[in-house]
């Protein structure tokens, strides 16, 4: 995900800043660089803050799956298909963080001192 997030966000500031873009400084160019930047972050909280609560790791995934689907549109709608494919590779990234054994085991995560189990 933070693979494709990242190719996003950069193909997205070069599609603002390139005047034979098409949509160089258009109000969409720069919705898809924000909401690139927010997947890419989000997607880097993912996977660094693996020991917390299930529930916040599920509000996180849905965001993402949310996120990475309305920026795919975007880009599909601004015509950039290079930023649609890799809102595509992000999502294929989505569906892996989602297979079985990704998330580390309740016998993996490291308890605090003196809790009780």
């Amino acid at each position: 995900m933070a693979g494709g997030a990242a190719a996003g966000l950069m193909t997205s500031i070069i599609d603002d800043v390139w005047k034979g873009s098409g949509i160089d400084g258009t109000g969409g160019a720069l919705l898809v660089i924000v909401s690139s930047a927010l997947i890419l972050a989000a997607s880097v909280l993912l996977v660094v803050a693996r020991q917390l609560p299930r529930p916040f790791g599920i509000v996180i995934g849905t965001l993402l799956l949310f996120g990475i689907a309305g920026t795919g549109f975007a880009g599909y709608m601004l015509e950039s298909d290079v930023l649609a494919g890799f809102m595509a590779f992000a999502l294929i990234g989505w569906c892996v963080h989602l297979a079985p054994g990704t998330r580390p085991a309740a016998r993996d995560v490291p308890r605090a001192a003196g809790a009780i189990g």
